[in-house]
């Protein structure tokens, strides 16, 4: 999964709350996945995301900067072939 933010704003308490009750749906598709890339200039972002990787077993998580799209689309193709 190739994941890119350009921009991003924190959440409503309502937007929350709807995402909280898809929570289930998404933990369903997150097993569909053993890797994901997230691509933005956003730092603390790409921090989370890597805290992410370590919260969810069996979903390798890594962070790019937008300019290294290619570099991330490498590493999922690596994915792949193992």
């Amino acid at each position: 999964m190739l994941y890119t933010i350009t921009d991003f704003s924190l959440p409503t308490l309502g937007a929350i709350g709807v995402e909280m009750s898809l929570l289930s749906k998404l933990f369903g598709m997150l097993i569909k996945f053993d890797k994901c890339a997230v691509l933005t200039n956003i730092a603390w972002l790409r921090a989370a995301a890597t805290i992410e990787g370590a919260l969810y077993p069996g979903l390798d998580i890594k962070s790019y900067i937008l300019n290294e799209r290619d570099a991330a689309k490498a590493c999922l193709a690596a994915n792949d072939q193992a």
